[in-house]
């Protein structure tokens, strides 16, 4: 939730108690204060990874390996944020980057929180996050057990999402046995 409807929600959850006792008051305070702080850091994220990638797009010639890092970074701080929208389109960049410079263990990264962002939102039509999940399965260390779980469970809920039942079963019940 953004900062100000999460403190509207805790206000008006404590003034329907009745009236506020003074550990109420702090508890809300606290919390508020929380909240803040945990959104100034995101997007100090936000802001900074966008300007690291403009600073890499004005380098001649350009680090591909780091600006695909920076991007997968980028995207997630703004899944985390709660912009699931912007996030997809910057995950999916990273993902198209790490496939094609084979970096296995961003694009592993960047295709779970690319189908974070997904699942949450509509998807890009031209875009499934299972061809990116299906591609890190493809490319994961085979001595990596967990994250073959991760990758899988996450292939198998994108394409529940996806309206592809059946085959979500399969790979779910492939995550469980693993």
């Amino acid at each position: 939730l953004p900062l100000q409807s999460s403190s509207s929600l805790i206000l008006a959850s404590i003034s329907r108690e009745g009236d506020l006792s003074l550990g109420d008051l702090l508890f809300f305070i606290t919390v508020s204060l929380n909240l803040k702080a945990a959104a100034d850091r995101l997007s100090g994220c936000k802001v900074r990874g966008a300007v690291a990638l403009d600073a890499l797009d004005q380098r001649a010639p350009a680090d591909e390996a780091l600006r695909c890092r920076l991007l997968f970074r980028l995207g997630d701080a703004q899944r985390k944020s709660g912009e699931h929208t912007r996030a997809r389109r910057t995950l999916h960049g990273a993902t198209e980057a790490a496939r094609r410079l084979g970096l296995a263990e961003i694009l592993a990264r960047a295709a779970l929180a690319y189908e974070h962002a997904s699942w949450r939102t509509e998807r890009l039509p031209d875009a499934p996050p299972e061809v990116a999940l299906a591609e890190a399965l493809r490319l994961a260390p085979q001595d990596d057990a967990r994250l073959h779980v991760e990758l899988t469970a996450a292939l198998a809920r994108s394409l529940l999402y996806a309206g592809a039942e059946a085959q979500a079963r399969q790979h779910l019940m492939r995550a469980i046995t693993m």
